[in-house]
């Protein structure tokens, strides 16, 4: 009888573990899912920043053509004297188009009517007033987008931009410009987002990254569908994408294929882990039911229960400890290891998704550097023409060229991490020089910093830090406006420096909540989205935690935590 007890009892025991393990059979597969369409959408999201990117780049050179001398000169002479020489306008855009490597030109009159096209300069007089972005510009709106046009019998995928050309206060014409998306640039796109690409425009596949032939039925997926394939004998997830113009109206497909060999690999190796703990817990609930079946068994669902729910993907479990025996340091462990897990997917998460931005970085910073060399170079030449006729070329190039400097700066610290030196430093120090270089702020009552302790040791480097706190107090004032105020306070708090950054500006949005540190999101017309992406790096490359909720009586309130140097937390 006490036996069969104790088998009934053991078997009891062990079917939580046994459950778990299928259970764990069955989520596995799903978190592999999971992470590739996580992968995917970065992929995703990074070729819609270049893309964005390149969109601005293009409104930028529509900008300098139709303030160019010919272009602006033969449009004020058609709409004042109903006639302009249209010859030397075709001339000089077909020029421009070779200089500046576009695939696509039209100039049209206020009306819409196409009054020179470099891309095909003997089809003129026809009206373009159907196309969305001519529309925008002739009502004096700049617009960039993707879109389908019709290059010389063939249909192709574009990135557009249309700028009004305008006369003191009003419209005289229109130019539009574009550049195709071909395999160039899906190559240019496949190293920033490590992802094999494929374009299909209307049906039909207008460039392609991938090596060798592909499944065609891969080709025409539907949008919501991942499926599988080998490429040279690594395993691919592909999902198409859809590519859609200013209107939500879709140009293109863009098919993304990501490798998810090494998922397959950690999630099987997490697979075998957590099937080995299962055994040992069972063979050790073997040895420990003989002595104290009670508490033990209780002991032991608890666990049970705590690993179903872990397997099931609830990270945030924590076990009850009955009594501080091997079963109780069992459950501390458990607990600890399930905090672990769960700050370690966060970590894995937010690693990765800086690695991509690092990486895009490094492909940019190249990218950027050598044209923006070039342009500074020209317009110190332009500079010192002093031709007042070319100074509103001059301003409009020079300000593009200072938001392309800034992003290509933002990028360069992005990739140049290699030199943070982390050693033990007192906070304290940092902080009294940043009050001396903000007395200004301080002095006027624009800002307010409060140290509760005059050292504050922490391990870090201070030439980053005090870059992350400058980033987040450019946004808090920023966002506090002229006559805001924002509070800068520094504490200890149970083995850890907090740093308080508040302002009074309108605080966070949702959305914002939501975005704040997604690559090139920005709520600001001349943002690129980075610079929080930069501090967050910064905290997170220093073990520290960055957190931003609202701040009590309004505004915004950015909390940053170091553990302390030499005590262990």
């Amino acid at each position: 009888m006490r036996k069969k007890t104790l088998m009934i009892i053991l078997l009891a025991s062990a079917m939580p573990f046994i459950a778990m393990i299928a259970i764990l059979f069955f989520v596995a597969p799903l978190q592999k899912e999971g992470l590739a369409q996580q992968r995917l959408t970065n992929a995703f999201t990074g070729i819609s920043g270049y893309f964005e990117q390149t969109g601005v780049e293009l409104l930028a050179q529509a900008r300098a053509l139709a303030t160019g001398e010919v272009v602006s000169s033969c449009l004020l002479q058609a709409d004042q004297l109903g006639f302009f020489d249209q010859t030397s306008m075709i001339e000089s855009i077909v020029k421009q188009m070779t200089l500046v490597n576009l695939d696509y030109l039209v100039v049209t009159d206020p009306a819409g009517t196409v009054l020179a096209q470099g891309h095909e300069p003997t089809i003129l007089g026809f009206s373009a007033i159907s196309d969305s972005l001519i529309k925008f510009a002739v009502r004096g709106q700049e617009v960039h987008t993707l879109g389908v046009r019709e290059i010389k019998g063939r249909s192709e995928a574009l990135i557009l931009a249309a700028t009004p050309v305008w006369f003191r206060n009003r419209v005289v014409g229109a130019v539009e410009i574009g550049t195709i998306i071909n395999e160039n640039q899906l190559n240019a796109l496949k190293g920033i987002s490590a992802a094999e690409l494929v374009l299909i425009c209307e049906g039909v596949t207008k460039g392609s990254t991938v090596q060798g032939n592909i499944d065609q039925n891969i080709l025409f997926l539907p949008n919501d569908v991942i499926q599988s394939n080998r490429l040279s004998g690594r395993s691919f997830r592909f999902a198409s994408f859809p590519l859609n113009d200013i209107s939500g109206a879709k140009v293109a497909d863009i098919l993304i294929g990501i490798g998810v060999t090494d998922i397959e690999t950690i999630i099987n190796n997490l697979t075998r882990t957590y099937a080995l703990f299962a055994v040992f817990g069972i063979a050790l609930a073997v040895t420990l039911i003989w002595g104290f079946v009670g508490k033990a068994l209780k002991q032991i669902e608890y666990l049970s229960e705590g690993f179903s729910r872990v397997a099931g993907g609830e990270l945030s479990v924590s076990v009850e400890i009955i009594e501080k025996d091997e079963l109780g340091n069992l459950a501390k462990e458990f607990n600890s290891m399930a905090a672990a897990l769960k700050d370690r997917k966060q970590v894995i998460i937010d690693h990765e998704r800086m690695g991509i931005l690092a990486q895009m970085a490094q492909k940019m910073v190249p990218r950027l550097t050598l044209p923006l060399d070039s342009i500074n170079k020209n317009l110190s030449l332009l500079r010192n023409l002093n031709d007042r006729n070319i100074e509103p070329i001059y301003q409009s190039i020079a300000s593009e060229a200072n938001q392309l400097n800034r992003l290509a700066a933002t990028f360069g610290e992005l990739t140049g991490f290699s030199s943070v030196n982390i050693a033990p430093m007192d906070l304290g120090d940092l902080i009294r020089e940043m009050q001396n270089e903000y007395d200004k702020e301080i002095q006027s009552g624009a800002m307010a910093i409060h140290l509760a302790t005059p050292n504050v040791l922490i391990n870090g480097d201070k030439k980053y830090l005090k870059r992350a706190f400058d980033i987040i107090l450019e946004n808090a004032f920023e966002a506090s406006g002229p006559g805001g105020r924002v509070d800068f306070r520094v504490s200890i708090v149970r083995g850890f420096a907090v740093i308080e950054i508040a302002d009074s500006g309108p605080g966070f949005s949702d959305l914002a909540k939501i975005n704040l540190f997604a690559p090139f999101f920005t709520t600001k017309a001349d943002g690129n989205g980075l610079s929080l992406i930069m501090a967050r790096k910064i905290v997170l490359e220093h073990d520290g935690t960055i957190e931003i909720e609202d701040n009590v009586g309004g505004g915004a309130l950015v909390r940053v935590t170091f553990k302390l140097a030499g005590l262990k937390v």
